[in-house]
């Protein structure tokens, strides 16, 4: 099993940058990675929030990699949307991710 613990400190921040949100989706990824950083399992917090376990995982990577940003804001494109010329990159994301409005 990997070690996904999180200190008293790293817990306060994700605390405070959930409380600062108003998306839903970056409240459940922050959720996310709050539980699993107080010990619960990978399946248990992907049962609990209705997520994919590699995506539980991930969101943890994604902030042990680059803090609370990276997993606040979403880097994604999925069937439907494109890419906005207009709108400046998520600073955190990966090279290719920016941001992306609805068809």
């Amino acid at each position: 099993m990997r070690d996904y613990y999180l200190n008293e400190r790293e817990l306060a921040e994700l605390r405070s940058a959930h409380r600062e949100v108003r998306e839903i989706r970056e409240a459940y990824r922050l959720n996310a990675v709050i539980l699993l950083g107080q010990g619960w399992g990978v399946n248990d917090v992907a049962d609990a929030l209705l997520m994919d376990p590699d995506t539980v995982r991930s969101y943890f990577k994604r902030y042990k990699h680059g803090g609370v940003q990276p997993v606040a804001r979403a880097c994604y494109a999925a069937k439907g949307w494109q890419k906005s010329a207009s709108l400046a990159a998520y600073p955190g994301c990966s090279r290719a991710d920016s941001r992306w409005i609805r068809n």
